[in-house]
């Protein structure tokens, strides 16, 4: 069993869709066909192979709980393969001169054998093997993405296929205001800097802004080097190369909403050079979230005396 870690939490069309590929990919694209569900259902089918695979996908909602994640799936089985004989006429016009073997509930994990014995429970009980489309014997499997891992790292290693959602940091990612923490008070040394005058409660929200807009770009960054490691060394180059540029040159121009402005305008247009595929929203998070980090850390800083 690889020691590889899955994501497990998937919206339903995603996984559709993700499953595909993987699927696609360990039989050839030439040799499978999906079966659409916009007209009159997809009669308990998500696509079938060629070499005798009718394949049936299912995203858990309850993706912590095992027995709660088993208990849906075997609701899914039941539903599905009783499709199959119930509509065994519209199957046996989709797939044409073929014939099958298995039937397979593909899910992001699968870690419950119970699930396996209903699978053969329900197929023995429709008596699916003597359905017209139909080998015999005619068994049902149970895989997840573990099982096509080598497809999954060809996905990863290509960036394509794997759902990138933005995660948007709250307040409970912080505690509320961390004041007193060595990041707050850090970034509130240099706001005081920057806007002189400015009331501490107003400083206060912009400091938990950026604080949090650094932990979100922190999200992003942390899917992109596990999904989409060819856009994450694109990602830390460019960011590296505009580290050094701000370490050196990056003098403040303005006052410090200007210079805010002019650093994050800059860092939007590099990153759209960079990573033209990113979505514009995950450029936004990773630019506004790396002057936050900046501004965390080092090296942006703000001159004395700024009106």
């Amino acid at each position: 069993m690889s020691n590889q870690t899955y994501p497990r939490a998937w919206d339903g069309t995603e996984w559709q869709r993700f499953a595909l590929r993987l699927v696609s990919l360990k039989h050839g694209f030439a040799n499978v066909q999906t079966v659409p569900d916009t007209v009159d259902g997809d009669a308990g089918l998500e696509f079938f192979t060629t070499d005798g695979c009718l394949y049936q996908c299912y995203a858990p909602k309850e993706v912590v709980d095992v027995g709660k994640a088993a208990s849906g799936m075997k609701q899914k089985v039941t539903s599905d393969i009783q499709k199959l004989r119930k509509y065994e006429p519209k199957i046996l016009g989709i797939v044409g001169p073929l014939k099958f073997d298995r039937w397979i509930l593909l899910c992001p994990f699968f870690e419950d054998k119970d699930v396996l014995r209903h699978i053969q429970k329900k197929i023995s009980g429709e008596n699916i093997e003597k359905l017209g489309y139909c080998n015999s014997p005619f068994i049902g499997l149970g895989k997840s993405i573990e099982d096509f891992s080598d497809e999954y790292d060809l996905l990863r290693a290509k960036g394509k296929g794997l759902p990138l959602k933005l995660k948007v940091a709250s307040e409970g990612d912080i505690g509320g205001l961390p004041q007193g923490s060595d990041l707050f008070e850090r970034v509130m040394e240099k706001l005081k800097r920057g806007y002189p005058g400015v009331a501490d409660a107003a400083l206060e929200a912009k400091a938990k802004a950026w604080i949090l807009s650094s932990i979100t770009k922190q999200n992003v960054t942390e899917d992109l080097q596990r999904d989409y490691p060819d856009q994450w060394e694109t990602w830390f180059t460019t960011i590296s190369m505009e580290e050094q540029r701000l370490s050196l040159i990056g003098d403040q121009n303005g006052t410090a909403n200007e210079f805010l402005n002019s650093e994050l305008k800059g860092l939007q247009e590099k990153l759209k050079e960079a990573l033209p595929d990113l979505s514009p929203a995950f450029r936004s998070a990773l630019a506004q979230g790396q002057l936050g980090t900046w501004l965390l850390d080092c090296p942006l800083d703000f001159l004395e005396h700024q009106p």
